[in-house]
């Protein structure tokens, strides 16, 4: 995305499994938030995948919120 898009976003939690190569605002574990996709694990936790930087493999969600649609500047 660049600077100036608008993501609109789900106001309630999305429950867990997370859907796969959806897009979703995350709160992570490590108390970072980001906008990615995600690929769930076996053991409970995720891929996170990125249209502009690699895989981060391995990663606990805490909270996740569904982006419903991009509008581009």
């Amino acid at each position: 995305y660049r600077d100036g898009d608008i993501v609109f976003v789900d106001n309630n939690s999305s429950p867990f499994p997370l859907i796969r190569e959806k897009e979703y605002i995350l709160e992570l574990s490590d108390g970072r938030q980001l906008l990615k996709m995600v690929e769930p694990n076996r053991d409970g936790t995720y891929n996170l995948l990125s249209h502009n930087a690699p895989p981060e493999n391995g990663v606990q969600i805490v909270a996740a919120r569904r982006v419903r649609f991009v509008r581009k500047s």
